[in-house]
């Protein structure tokens, strides 16, 4: 541009409106704040010169992309206690975005489907048990957002299960509970009468599959298992056991 001399305006490409002038610095390097439609998700445009009466010929065109809105997260509530796979939601979504939901490395935990609606979105996550930190973001015509503030969230071991021994069958006061997923480094322990008595305690796992002995009282018990790691996990499916007292010792 010509400082002093030159006036700069930018204008949208398609019906040459004017949308923004410029600021012309000594040096000839200008500037030219421009607002992109609300309605729009790109705009061309290009720029000219006018010196008096005359103006140059139009600059070269090119086309600059409108960033979806930044979505937020409204709940579950921070710091709040979750299971490993569970329901974000948000708002300030786009009609046609698809709502990603980040951890704390930008690794997709959750994604939603395309939004016929603007304003809510909610999205299924999975995530590692332990603490979580997620942002959301969104996508709209190859565009990304910039992310969401964090949230934070604990996250709950999965529940384990028990596989053995069969559901109704007999048992000793003592013997060996047996399931599988888990976690490495969890504390498994089996309650009995509707999760409020400890029957039996694992040392910490050292693998998905797990061996608890448990002593119980004679008589119909049913039995759950859970397992601590950082946070308490939900119960497993309760299984039922028949517990037959010793068998007596004859006494001559």
């Amino acid at each position: 541009g010509e400082y002093l001399v030159g006036a700069v305006s930018v204008h949208n490409a398609i019906g040459n409106a004017q949308i923004g002038t410029g600021v012309i610095r000594a040096n000839g390097d200008w500037t030219a704040a421009v607002e992109l439609p609300s309605d729009a998700q790109s705009l061309t445009l290009y720029a000219k010169q006018k010196i008096g009466p005359h103006f140059s010929p139009n600059s070269n065109s090119i086309t600059v992309s409108h960033l979806p809105q930044v979505p937020q997260i409204s709940s579950p509530a921070a710091d709040s206690l979750q299971a490993p796979t569970f329901e974000v939601q948000g708002t300030l979504g786009v009609v046609g975005a698809v709502v990603i939901v980040v951890d704390s490395a930008d690794k997709e935990v959750g994604r939603s489907t395309a939004l016929t609606t603007a304003g809510s979105w909610t999205c299924s996550v999975t995530v590692p048990s332990g603490r979580a930190v997620l942002r959301a973001k969104q996508i709209r015509g190859g565009h990304t957002s910039l992310p969401s503030s964090s949230r934070a969230f604990r996250i709950r071991p999965p529940a384990p299960v028990i596989l053995g021994p069969a559901a109704n069958s007999n048992q000793p006061t003592t013997f060996n509970l047996t399931g599988n997923m888990g976690m490495i480094g969890a504390t498994l322990v089996v309650m009995n009468d509707g999760g409020s008595t400890e029957v039996g305690r694992t040392a910490a796992l050292t693998g998905a599959n797990w061996q608890c002995s448990v002593t119980v009282a004679v008589g119909l018990v049913t039995l759950v298992a859970k397992q601590l790691l950082g946070e308490e996990s939900l119960g497993s499916v309760a299984r039922p056991y028949k517990v037959a007292p010793l068998a007596l010792i004859k006494v001559d």
